[in-house]
């Protein structure tokens, strides 16, 4: 009992003798009203009632004590522990001021701290990580190599945080590493995981903040096939890492020799795209070489130099002009493509519901039979009128469909849909829209690599080629597809899409939404035999066609689409062979062997397959060591074709071994954390050491259950106004 009362708290709403004096005034109510009301019966049954009375009064009064019992609760600690990553990437290897490495001396500051097996912070769980992140041992600690090939922060640490189990208390994450990350994910979503696990981050950087010089030469965009004389670009990008601002020779090397140079400038940590112009006079397979001049400090010297290999022929081009519906426009093309020396057309016009006429500027050749799938197949290029429906079956619109797909067919749409069938909306580069009746004038754009020669048509200057009469229904372009031009009604000023280009597949579709371009050939200041009309569809057929991956060339081919690859990657093989529109073509007994090489030295053979039979031969190989390759392979006629690549390992890791600060002071408070150094890692050690161990020591935890508020108070009141009540009907005061 004595314990009990002990264990009693009492906590009164208001002073405790207010409430001592609420209680004596009530209660000699009571007995002032037990003395003077009503029927007197015996002292005895009027003490009875009185204590009753004086009962409940208590009973109301209690919740103004708030009264209230004391127990104590045992504390239950979840596991504490701490966890420790050690970075084991190669740029750990570098020797800073001192004599050790970046990871001797992490392993040195680890075993310094006691942050290996058992702790005050609790259980230590060490880990090594580079690409990937491992459980590590005390004994294997000494064991750690810097041979990692890279550092991806995201994927090692949060594969770290997961190892953590829902009843484990971690301190911290304690960090030691240079802070080079390659993965690329913002450092505030990895925060962002160790905050959920309650987990801060403290990285403990290694090494200088010194960055060195890089520079690295990668091509852009480059055209592995083209003409003889014709001017074809090589764009490349140069970026620049800490140089600092200055300015660098690039160089143009053609066979070992430099053809060409120009001085670019960079501001220190930038991208610069550079450009060459490039012809050749003969056909054949040429190797260029971008290259930019080593810089002072510069350690990678192997990415300084990106190559091309550019494809010359000298044949024309197989193209085929389909029309169901007769116009001014077709047969102006017709005329223009007939006698362009660089091209071989064949036209089949529709001049009725069913008759067609046939013919090829080419009379060399044997007389043009009717359309089939396998003749459709040998076009690198096919341009459509309108009304193809007249001119085309359902098997063979199909088989044009899978020719665009799978086997790098240039497509064009001459004069907008081709036709009513939905395979020509699903072909288009760009919605269905309204069109315009005319006058509307052509709003070339200036952008940069646009296939469409618009150089052309800005020669004469803003308002020199003639008002056009109608512009077809194009809509909202398609994805990936591009707008190489406008036209703008005169009246209206509303714009619409005039010349489109999507890649559709391997091949690709070029859209003219255009009436009346025709009318380019005969205005005043037009020349006969050079006008706008014949140069714009000159250049945009060799343009079209050298972008795709069917050049055609009266000599077999061997290319690779990506002459530059990382160690790893897949380099593709494409085997083009001179077709004609009579199908004829070389045959292999056997699928053609590639044997590849490397200065010299045979080192493997990949057979080439087709996915279909009217398709090119493919080949794959993997680029296992860095260098220059050349593959070759032996046709038929016993000649021998080849086409060469380079191969290169990025050096990201060891290239700039500088710390990367900035990137874990980022991680740090998005986690939580902070950022330490040898100075103040043993404070916070000492400070969560403390408090370990003050959780460790604190006293039970106490908690109060109320004695006022119930179910036993409760029917005590009840009870005595009750007996009360009772006692005053039997006895006859009622």
């Amino acid at each position: 009992m004595n314990t009990f009362l002990a264990a009693v708290v009492w906590e009164p709403i208001i002073p405790l003798p207010m409430i001592i004096l609420l209680w004596v005034f009530l209660a000699g109510l009571a007995w002032w009203a037990m003395a003077r009301g009503g029927p007197r019966p015996g002292w005895a049954k009027r003490l009875a009632l009185l204590l009753l009375r004086w009962f409940a009064l208590t009973m109301l009064v209690l919740p103004l004590l708030r009264p209230s019992r004391e127990e104590s609760l045992p504390r239950s600690h979840p596991a504490r522990l701490a966890l420790v990553a050690l970075d084991t990437s190669r740029s750990m290897a570098e020797v800073d001021e001192s004599a050790s490495s970046r990871l001797d001396a992490g392993r040195r500051m680890i075993r310094q701290h006691k942050l290996v097996g058992e702790s005050p912070l609790g259980n230590i769980h060490l880990h090594a990580f580079d690409t990937e992140s491992r459980p590590v041992t005390t004994e294997g600690l000494n064991a750690l190599q810097a041979n990692g090939d890279s550092s991806f922060f995201n994927t090692s640490l949060s594969g770290i945080l997961r190892t953590l189990g829902t009843k484990e208390n971690c301190v911290g994450l304690f960090l030691f590493t240079d802070g080079h990350d390659f993965e690329g994910v913002p450092p505030e979503r990895l925060g962002k995981l160790a905050r959920q696990y309650r987990t801060p981050i403290y990285p403990l950087p290694l090494g200088k903040t010194v960055h060195l010089p890089d520079v690295a030469v990668f091509m852009v965009s480059t055209q592995p096939s083209t003409f003889v004389k014709q001017r074809s670009r090589l764009d490349a990008a140069v970026r620049f890492r800490s140089c600092g601002a200055r300015q660098v020779r690039m160089e143009l090397v053609r066979a070992g020799e430099v053809v060409r140079e120009q001085k670019i400038r960079s501001t220190g940590d930038d991208e610069v795209a550079v450009s060459f112009e490039v012809s050749e006079e003969k056909p054949g397979q040429y190797e260029y070489e971008i290259r930019c001049t080593a810089q002072p400090d510069e350690r990678d010297l192997e990415n300084n130099t990106a190559y091309a290999y550019l494809n010359v022929t000298d044949a024309r081009i197989p193209v085929l002009l389909l029309e169901g519906e007769p116009h001014w426009d077709s047969s102006f093309l017709q005329r223009t493509l007939s006698r362009n020396n660089r091209i071989s057309l064949d036209t089949v016009v529709c001049s009725g519901k069913s008759r067609k006429h046939t013919s090829r500027s080419d009379h060399t050749l044997p007389k043009l039979e009717d359309l089939s799938p396998t003749l459709l197949a040998s076009y690198p290029v096919i341009i459509l009128g309108r009304q193809m429906e007249r001119v085309l079956s359902e098997e063979m619109i199909a088989d044009l469909v899978k020719n665009v797909t799978e086997r790098g067919l240039t497509l064009i749409f001459a004069r907008g849909a081709p036709g009513t069938s939905a395979v020509w909306a699903e072909l288009s580069p760009s919605e269905p829209g309204a069109g315009h009746m005319g006058p509307v004038s052509l709003v070339p754009s200036r952008s940069k690599g646009s296939v469409a020669p618009l150089e052309v048509l800005l020669e004469g200057g803003p308002g020199k080629l003639p008002a056009l009469p109608v512009a077809a229904g194009t809509g909202k372009p398609k994805l990936l597809a591009s707008v190489e031009a406008k036209v703008q009604d005169d009246t209206q000023k509303q714009e619409l899409p005039a010349m489109l280009l999507r890649q559709q597949g391997s091949g690709q579709v070029f859209e003219m939404a255009l009436e009346g371009v025709w009318k380019w050939a005969l205005h005043a200041s037009a020349e006969p035999d050079n006008n706008v009309y014949d140069r714009f569809w000159n250049q945009l057929l060799i343009n079209l066609v050298a972008r795709s991956n069917r050049t055609p060339s009266d000599q077999p081919q061997l290319i690779v689409p990506k002459a530059n690859l990382e160690v790893g990657e897949e380099v593709h093989f494409i085997l083009q062979l001179p077709a004609r529109p009579d199908g004829t073509s070389l045959q292999f007994t056997q699928p053609p062997t590639l044997q590849l090489s490397k200065d010299g030295t045979n080192l493997a053979a990949a057979v080439m397959s087709q996915r279909d039979p009217s398709g090119p031969w493919e080949g794959t190989a993997t680029a296992e060591k860095t260098g220059r390759y050349r593959a070759e392979l032996t046709l038929p006629d016993g000649v021998k074709i080849g086409c060469r690549y380079g191969v290169y390992a990025p050096q990201t890791e060891t290239t700039d071994v500088a710390t990367d600060l900035e990137y874990l002071r980022k991680l740090a408070t998005a986690s939580g954390g902070r950022v330490l150094d040898a100075a103040s890692l043993p404070g916070l050690l000492e400070t969560l050491s403390r408090a370990a161990a003050a959780e460790s020591a604190a006293p039970p935890a106490v908690r109060r259950i109320s004695l006022w508020d119930t179910t036993l108070a409760f029917w005590l009141l009840c009870g005595a106004f009750g007996i009360d009540w009772f006692l005053r009907r039997r006895w006859g005061m009622v």
